[in-house]
């Protein structure tokens, strides 16, 4: 089944030539897009077929550095902190950067600033 934004769009409604000339390149866009979107959605395309990622879990106490073991730090984009292993606490904020040694180093703020150790999977994507 193929949806099509210029069912939605009818441009032949439009009368005016200078403004059916410039929704044109727009409708078409938003057609490929959601062409695209549902061709992934019928196929079950899942988050790991499309973005090189992995995910890890350390333990880590509130605003202190804790490095991390990743298979290829250099390549890192972006980190996030997926889930937080406590009923009660969350992170508030992540900093993370590639060490001198080529490591990665992680630093969470937690919502309760304590000096418990919580034990935290993180998000690596890589580009």
């Amino acid at each position: 089944m193929r949806i099509s934004a210029i069912k939605l769009f009818d441009l032949a409604t439009i009368k005016d030539d200078k403004v059916r000339t410039e929704v044109q390149p727009f409708v078409e866009y938003v057609n490929n897009a959601l062409d695209q979107l549902i061709r992934l959605s019928n196929k079950q395309t899942t988050f790991a077929d499309n973005i090189d990622s992995e995910q890890i879990e350390i333990s880590i106490k509130h605003n202190s550095a804790k490095d991390a073991v990743v298979r290829q730090p250099e390549r890192i984009i972006g980190v996030i902190a997926l889930k937080v292993y406590s009923a009660t606490d969350a992170v508030n904020s992540l900093a993370w950067k590639i060490t001198n040694d080529g490591g990665l180093s992680l630093t969470a703020m937690f919502k309760e600033a304590s000096t418990d150790v919580r034990k935290v999977r993180f998000l690596i994507i890589y580009g």
